[in-house]
């Protein structure tokens, strides 16, 4: 399957993926392929199989960076773009 990831809680080595039906997954950093937890960023798209924990439900596994999806580009807030700057007119000697 593919997804995005939501969130990282880096320190309790833990975060969450959102597929592409919209659900929420769960993932452990001991489910993430060779050992690239600490290489993981909000936004990136990942490959990864789903599995159905009788406990807790749903969750990922054999998480994988996606590298033939192209991350989505930022925006700050309110602007879709940044403003052009705008030079200012030099003075002409004589």
């Amino acid at each position: 399957m593919l997804g995005r990831i939501k969130s990282l809680t880096r320190g309790q080595g833990f975060g969450y993926i959102r597929d592409t039906a919209g659900r929420n997954l769960f993932f452990h950093k001991a489910d993430v392929l060779n050992n690239e937890f600490n290489d993981l960023e909000v936004g990136v798209a990942v490959r990864f199989e789903v599995i159905d924990d009788p406990i807790s439900g749903p969750r990922a596994q054999r998480v994988k960076r996606d590298n033939k999806t192209k991350r989505p580009r930022r925006e700050s807030a309110g602007h879709s773009r940044a403003p052009k700057r705008v030079k200012a007119r030099q003075r002409v000697r004589s």
